[in-house]
C-alpha cells in the first residue's frame, strides 16, 4: 500500500506533559507510525478542533494552569478521547483535576517496555479502533510450558487476551474448531521457536493457518547456540538441533531473540552442561522485552492485515453499487447506491473460504 498522504487524514496527537518526560513516548509513536506509514501530527496543543487523541503526562512535579485545566474541561466535555498518563495509581491526584475520573494508564505496570505499550495504547484508540487485544500463543508443551504460562499469566495482567490452549478452550467443545476461530480473531500469533516447536503437527497447522489468513507471527527465538555443532549446551539432552524454518521465515522486526541469560536460573557467563531450559521461565527483564515486542508486532500485523483486506472489501462495496469509494486513514469510506449517505467501513467481510474475518473496530 502506498503511504497515504499528510493533511486532513493525519493522526494528531496533542501531549501536556508539565514536568513530565514524554520524550521516550514521542520517539517511540514517531518510529510506530513511520514504519506503518500512518500520517502523524504531534506536539504541543493546539487551539483548533479537538486532536485524535489527548495525551496527558503526569507527575509530582506537574502543574496546571487555569487555561490548560479550561481546555481539558472542554475536551471532556466535548467526548474527545483523552488518555491520562501516570507512574503509578496513586499518583492520578496529580491529574488535571478536569480528567481525574478518567482511567489513566500507568506506566509501571508495563516497566522498562512502557512507552512501546503507550505506543499500542495511542493507536488503539486513534487509530486501530479495537481496544482488545488478542495474542495467540503457540507452542511445545515439552518444550516450553512454564514459559507460555508465564506469559500467559502477565499478558493477562496487562489487559490482553491471551489464546493458550489449556487455559482457554473449554472442556467438552471442539478443539480445533474453536481453535481456529480464536486464531482468525487474533491480533498477532506469538510463536514459542523451541527446538521442536514446528515437530507438533499442532503447531504447524496453527503457523501454516495464521501465514494463509494473513495474521501477523511474530517469532520469540531460543538462543542461536542451540543449532550450532560446537555448543556444549545440551536442551532435552542435546546440543545441536536443526535450524527453526519458522525463523527464517520472519523478518528481522518481527523476531526477539533469546540468549542464555533472558532464562531464570541459567548464568548467562557459564550457562552449564544442563540448564533444563525446557523447564524455565524467562527473567523479569526478558519478560518485559517480550512485552514491547508485542506491543510493536502487533499494531504492524493489524495494518498488515487491512492491507490485504481492504481491497477486497473495496472490490465487494463496488459490486454492492456503492459510489465514492476512497480511503481515507485506514478506513474506507463511501456512499450508498443511491448517494445519499457517506458511510465508513473497516474489513469485516467473509473470506473466501468462508471463515468470518475478525473486525477491526
Amino acid at each position: 500500500m502506498a503511504p497515504m498522504k499528510e493533511g486532513t487524514n493525519s493522526m494528531r496527537i496533542d501531549i501536556y506533559d508539565s514536568f513530565s518526560d514524554s520524550d521516550p513516548y514521542r520517539k517511540a509513536l514517531k518510529a510506530q507510525c513511520a514504519a506503518l506509514e500512518i500520517p502523524l501530527d504531534v506536539g504541543a496543543p493546539q487551539a483548533r478542533t479537538p486532536a485524535t487523541l489527548t495525551v496527558v503526562f503526569a507527575s509530582r512535579a506537574s502543574r496546571w494552569t487555569n487555561a490548560q485545566e479550561h481546555a481539558l474541561q472542554q475536551l471532556v466535555g466535548a467526548s474527545a478521547l483523552v488518555l491520562p498518563v501516570i507512574e503509578t495509581g496513586p499518583d492520578a491526584i496529580y491529574l488535571p483535576q478536569a480528567i481525574g475520573k478518567i482511567n489513566a494508564f500507568k506506566k509501571h505496570d508495563t516497566g522498562t517496555a512502557w512507552a512501546d505499550s503507550l505506543v499500542d495504547e495511542t493507536l488503539s484508540m486513534a487509530w486501530l479502533y479495537r481496544r482488545a487485544r488478542k495474542v495467540f500463543i503457540s507452542y511445545r508443551r515439552i518444550d516450553s510450558a512454564p514459559l507460555a504460562n508465564q506469559i500467559f499469566g502477565r499478558f493477562n495482567e496487562l489487559g490482553y487476551e491471551v489464546f493458550l490452549d489449556d487455559a482457554t478452550i473449554e472442556r467438552g467443545v471442539d478443539f480445533q474448531q474453536e481453535l481456529k476461530w480464536w486464531l482468525n480473531d487474533a491480533d498477532l500469533l506469538l510463536a514459542l521457536c523451541s527446538p521442536r516447536l514446528t515437530d507438533s503437527k499442532w503447531c504447524a497447522e496453527e503457523l501454516t493457518f495464521a501465514q494463509s489468513h494473513s495474521i501477523g507471527i511474530a517469532a520469540l527465538e531460543w538462543p542461536p547456540q542451540l543449532y550450532d555443532p560446537k555448543n556444549a549446551v545440551a536442551f532435552a539432552g542435546k546440543t545441536c538441533w536443526p535450524k527453526q524454518v519458522l525463523v527464517d521465515l520472519t523478518m528481522d522486526d518481527q523476531r526477539m531473540k533469546l540468549g542464555w541469560g533472558d532464562f531464570a536460573g541459567v548464568d548467562a557467563d557459564a550457562p552449564g552442561a544442563d540448564p533444563k531450559l525446557e523447564d524455565r521461565e524467562l527473567t523479569p527483564e526478558a519478560l518485559e522485552r517480550l512485552v514491547g515486542f508485542c506491543a510493536r508486532n502487533r499494531a504492524a500485523s493489524i495494518r498488515s492485515r487491512l492491507n490485504d483486506l481492504l481491497p477486497l472489501v473495496r472490490d465487494t462495496l463496488h459490486k454492492q453499487g456503492a459510489e465514492n469509494i476512497n480511503q481515507t486513514f485506514g478506513d474506507l469510506t463511501f456512499a450508498d447506491e443511491k448517494g445519499e449517505a457517506v458511510l465508513r467501513a473497516r474489513a469485516a467481510l467473509p473470506s473466501p473460504s468462508g471463515a468470518p474475518l475478525p473486525s477491526l473496530r
